[in-house]
């Protein structure tokens, strides 16, 4: 009987030992659970900054932080105190941009990403209706004026260029349309011409929204979309939201890459 048990309690050890293993490696430790949270948290973190003008860091209160450039040199430093770091760094030139590591109390806490104020210097519109505050917004950072490529871009081999406009109605054109209404244009109609209808929230959020009913298609300002985008066989029209400012850094780069994206 003892040869017979012994077997027994040999096998109940190593079926023990292997479930003991075997949890190790399903389910580490939380210490290294939140160590890899943290870092995978970190490095998804990433903060666009204008250069040439004051810029917020949003830091916690009482922490030292310190902003380090991609080749090692200290670009800001300082300890929060219970106020909201502001840094600024030197207008870069259009077509260029500044990388950064923030650290909070020593812990990595954001990439930075400083842009130059002409950020849409490489990009170039057709001003339609679009006057005033939305046209000067724009050329101040950088878009230039294609008025005279409007009339060439209808040669089939040559690409459109994008238009800037005012007026949320609209119909198919090849091209993007960037559309910046005021909240007077609403609501408004979507033309039957259009087949595609995509809502879009983005980093800031906007006031627009879209009602279908049995007939009709609108979008008026009582949600919470960024932006409308309606499209057909090679038409773009971009409906941006009436509170939709050009100042803040992650607009701008929205609406930049829209440009890129269609430039001729």
């Amino acid at each position: 009987m003892i040869h017979q048990a012994q077997p027994s309690r040999q096998r109940h050890l190593l079926l023990f030992l292997l479930a003991v293993v075997t949890a190790a490696l399903c389910c580490p430790n939380n210490a290294m659970a939140q160590e890899r949270e943290s870092a995978t948290a970190s490095t998804k973190l990433i903060i666009n900054l204008w250069s040439g003008r004051e810029q917020p860091l949003p830091i916690a209160a009482d922490a030292a932080w310190t902003a380090t450039s991609d080749h090692g040199r200290k670009l800001f430093s300082g300890k929060t105190d219970g106020k909201q770091p502001v840094i600024t760094l030197p207008a870069l030139l259009p077509g260029t941009r500044e990388t950064a590591v923030l650290t909070v109390d020593g812990q990595h806490h954001a990439k930075l990403i400083f842009w130059p104020p002409q950020l849409l210097d490489q990009c170039q519109a057709v001003f339609a209706d679009a006057t005033g505050d939305v046209a000067d917004a724009l050329k101040q950072l950088g878009l230039r004026d294609a008025a005279g490529r409007d009339e060439s871009a209808n040669s089939p081999a040559a690409k459109p260029p994008a238009r800037i406009q005012k007026s949320p109605q609209v119909t198919p054109r090849a091209g993007i349309t960037l559309v910046f209404p005021d909240r007077w244009s609403f609501p408004c109609a979507i033309a039957d011409d259009w087949r595609d209808i995509t809502l879009h929230h983005a980093k800031k959020p906007g006031t627009l929204s879209v009602i279908y009913d049995k007939h009709s298609r609108s979008i008026d300002t009582n949600g919470a979309l960024c932006y409308v985008a309606l499209k057909k066989h090679g038409c773009q029209c971009v409906i941006f939201s009436p509170d939709f400012s050009l100042t803040d850094i992650d607009n701008a780069l929205l609406v930049k890459a829209f440009l890129e994206e269609k430039q001729p």
